[in-house]
């Protein structure tokens, strides 16, 4: 099943959306490719799934190139620098045994709500 990109935004913190588009948009491309040049790309590319896992972007495709799957692990990098919440520049954290990319002003809001919510 195909992933839309409005899904895939609602499935992470908004502050990686641009991440979602940028990753959209290279797919895009490859399809349009597939499109003009169907005996050498027979498969459209598409959008399996998509999450955060210990503090990164997971992104999951079907029929990607080498050239898309080298894309999706520098977006995957670049996502551990790149607050989830805000899209600031933020850095990996543990808060209360989960992992999170936050920046500095995120973290302290998560780290009060958490505390607030528990009477601390």
């Amino acid at each position: 099943m195909s992933l839309s990109r409005e899904d895939a935004k609602m499935c992470v913190g908004p502050g990686w959306a641009s991440l979602i588009d940028l990753l959209y948009d290279r797919i895009q491309v490859s399809n349009t490719h597939m499109l003009q040049y169907p005996m050498c790309c027979p498969l459209f590319v598409y959008v399996s799934s998509v999450k955060e896992k210990w503090g990164t972007l997971r992104i999951y495709v079907f029929d990607a190139d080498d050239s898309l799957i080298d894309f999706i692990d520098d977006i995957e990098h670049r996502s551990s620098k790149i607050c989830e919440t805000c899209g600031n520049p933020g850095t990996s954290v543990a808060i209360h045994g989960w992992f999170l990319t936050l920046c500095s002003d995120c973290q302290k809001k998560r780290k009060r709500i958490k505390y607030d919510s528990i009477g601390f």
